[in-house]
């Protein structure tokens, strides 16, 4: 008996992904945690859905990157998307590990990571430690 396997574009999109991860695991990371992320930032969001929530979080993070560094350069980052308490009002969230740029101080960023925040995901519950 054959079976047909049916290629979708998630399919290859988590090919691709697996892929590259394998090959990031082999070479390994240049730069060690500590000198990365700087930064760990707890911030809400002012939608219900998660797909929303990370439509929202991808367009703030092209944004902060723009808004930052310019046009073609990345801070590190590193995205999680938590739920919460189901008795909360806010209840999903996002903890960022992120790098903080070295031409500004953890103010001058963290004042243009909230008012980004603001106004792409609707929410100015943001707290750096």
């Amino acid at each position: 008996m054959t079976t047909k396997y049916e290629w979708t574009l998630a399919s290859v999109m988590r090919e691709s992904d697996i892929e590259r991860i394998g090959e990031f695991m082999w070479q390994g990371d240049e730069l060690p945690p500590e000198k990365k992320y700087r930064l760990f930032v707890t911030a809400h969001f002012g939608c219900k859905y998660q797909e929303a929530a990370e439509i929202h979080a991808a367009h703030f993070r092209n944004k902060l990157d723009r808004a930052v560094l310019g046009r073609g350069k990345r801070l590190y980052k590193a995205f999680f998307v938590e739920q919460g308490a189901a008795h909360s009002f806010n209840q999903r969230h996002a903890h960022w590990l992120i790098e903080k740029p070295t031409h500004t101080s953890t103010q001058q960023f963290m004042d243009v990571f909230q008012s980004l925040w603001l106004e792409v995901c609707g929410s100015s519950n943001v707290l750096c430690k």
